[in-house]
């Protein structure tokens, strides 16, 4: 049961199908060792099949085929989940670097926010004590303080000049 487990995850995970391709090399390489002793000797194979001695040897090659066969399975088995678990490792690095873009972002925001409050009660200051002519230069100073963010137009075509500009 334990056998076929093994077998059903190694056939259907998608990363190990490229595996097969290989791993018929295993049972021909033990069924050609096995027909070259079997078959090239000088006996019968039925009377090669019914010697003690031959039947042992059989045995031993077929065993050893099922653990070669087994090990390759655990193997390849082992093999996918480690590229699970790098898959993984690599779309939480990749949610990890989005999370510290976000936050980023969000301190930049609090940042504007506490600076649009500053200049805010600076310039209610100025209108309550009725100063317009420093409120005019604090907003001009302010104004040139921001960075331009009017669009460069080099040419008339939108295309080239986006490329120019870049």
């Amino acid at each position: 049961l334990s056998i076929y487990k093994l077998f059903k995850s190694a056939i259907e995970n998608e990363m190990v199908r490229s595996a097969w391709k290989y791993l018929w090399l295993i049972p021909t390489t033990f069924y050609f060792v096995w027909f070259f002793h079997v078959y090239s000797l000088h006996h019968s194979p039925t009377d090669f099949a019914m010697s003690g001695d031959h039947v042992l040897f059989l045995f031993i090659v077929d065993l050893g085929a099922y653990f070669v066969y087994y090990t390759a399975l655990r193997f390849i088995k082992e093999l996918a989940k480690n590229a699970t678990l790098e898959e993984n490792n690599y779309h939480l690095a990749m949610q990890h670097l989005q999370y510290e873009n976000l936050n980023e972002r969000i301190l930049e925001a609090r940042r504007a926010k506490h600076d649009i409050r500053h200049h805010i009660t600076i310039m209610s200051s100025y209108i309550a004590s009725k100063e317009y002519d420093k409120l005019e230069k604090y907003l001009n100073s302010y104004k040139k303080s921001l960075p331009d963010d009017g669009s460069i137009s080099l040419c008339e075509n939108q295309s080239v000049n986006a490329l120019l500009v870049y």
